[in-house]
Parts: C-alpha cells; sequence; structure tokens
C-alpha cells in the first residue's frame, strides 16, 4: 500500500532522473546534477554552498518533476547563447516574483513578457553593455522563447505539460500525464526505449512493427530521438 500512495503522487507530474533529464535536454550529467543539487564552492573568505537553480517539485532527495525538466530546458539553451549562470538565476529569481510562479520559464506568459525581464537584469547588472544586451542578446534570446513554445512546448492551463523534443510534426512526446514523462510515441504510447532496444536487439523495422503494433514510421522517429548526440 505504501508502495502503491508513494507511486501515485508522480502520476500526471513526471518522473526523471538525473541521467534522463540529462539526455532530454542534451546537458552533461554532472552539470545536470550541479544544476538540480547544488554544489561547495571555495571563495576568498570561505566555503560556500550555491544552491539549485530550479526550486524542488517532490523534494531534494527526489526525482525531477516535468515542470523542473522545462525550468533546465530553458537555463540549458539560454547558457547556450552565452547567458551567465548569474544572470539566469538573477531573470529567474525576478521572474518568480512577476509570474508568482516557483516554475516561471515553464508558463506560457514567459514566452511574452519574459523580454522585460532579461532586459531590466541586463540593465542592472550590466550597465555599460545594456544596449548590447538588450539589441543582440535579447534578440537571441527571444527567438529561442518563440521557437520553442511555438514548436515544442503544448500548454495547459497557463503551463507547459507536453514537450516534443524534435517538434509537433514528429511523433515522440514527452507527456507529463503519460508514462510518467517519459518520451514515448505519441499516437500509440509506446516508449520510444523499448522501441529501440528491440530494433537493437537485432529484430528487423517490420517483426518490432508487428510486435508492438506500430508503425514503422513510429520506429524510425524513436530511433531518430533516441540517437541524438549527447553532450560529454
Amino acid at each position: 500500500m505504501r508502495r502503491l500512495m508513494t507511486t501515485r503522487k508522480y502520476l500526471g507530474h513526471g518522473l526523471y532522473s538525473i541521467s534522463d533529464a540529462a539526455r532530454v535536454i542534451s546537458v552533461p550529467p554532472n552539470r545536470l546534477r550541479h544544476w538540480v543539487q547544488g554544489y561547495y564552492y571555495e571563495s576568498a573568505e570561505a566555503r560556500k554552498r550555491q544552491v539549485s537553480v530550479v526550486p524542488r517539485f517532490y523534494g531534494d532527495d527526489e526525482p525531477l518533476a516535468f515542470v523542473e525538466l522545462i525550468e533546465l530546458l530553458f537555463v540549458s539553451e539560454f547558457q547556450r547563447i552565452g547567458l551567465s549562470m548569474q544572470y539566469i538565476r538573477k531573470a529567474a529569481a525576478r521572474a518568480r516574483q512577476e509570474f508568482n510562479t516557483p516554475y516561471p520559464f515553464a508558463v506560457k506568459r514567459f514566452a511574452t513578457d519574459g523580454r522585460k525581464i532579461f532586459t531590466t537584469v541586463a540593465i542592472q547588472e550590466q550597465p555599460r553593455t545594456a544596449t548590447y544586451e538588450i539589441v543582440h542578446g535579447q534578440g537571441v534570446f527571444n527567438s529561442i522563447v518563440r521557437r520553442y513554445f511555438k514548436y515544442h512546448l503544448d500548454i495547459e492551463r497557463e503551463f507547459a505539460n507536453r514537450y516534443w523534443p524534435l517538434g509537433r510534426r514528429q511523433r515522440v512526446v514527452l507527456d507529463a500525464s503519460r508514462a510518467f514523462g517519459a518520451p514515448i510515441d505519441e499516437p500509440t504510447g509506446v516508449p520510444t526505449e523499448a522501441l529501440v532496444a528491440a530494433l537493437e536487439a537485432g529484430d528487423s523495422e517490420e517483426d518490432v512493427a508487428a510486435w508492438f503494433e506500430v508503425p514503422i514510421q513510429a520506429i524510425r522517429t524513436s530511433l531518430k530521438y533516441e540517437r541524438r548526440p549527447v553532450a560529454a
């Protein structure tokens, strides 16, 4: 009974280990672990602790939830375009206040109001380069946000609840309400990992398709997703 009650709390919210989440958003597991669990570092004064980039949904020693995954996805994208973690942390803190939620990057309003938050942080943190940040940095930032909300994220009740890693025209989706948020073939619900594992075991595409009762395209799209380059 205790095991059943424990499992129920994850239903509809997603369930990801550090390694699972790192693979989804394509960052090294150790980097993601630092973002999620925090870490210690040495300063001139003393040994200090850097806290988690995102508030924990289930708890400090628990798996990640879907909203955390989306927050971390945007953190990785912002870092990829050159924004520092200090900059991202400050912007996230302002966004939490602005949107009144611990997970502002996963909120639909962020797609339209995010520019104001990042522009404000740019002016406060880098006064000498504010013009550059607003004109160039913000343009890149906005293109990333628009692209994800337009092609990769579905919204329900203002929050992202589905992520299409290959885009909506492909079949692979991570849905917080299905399979604990694991990557699946959207029309059939079969996990992409299961399809690819069967293929790698030596079965032909036709045999795997017949066994799982899915079209060949489901197998090929799952293979495309599972074999994406993963950051080292």
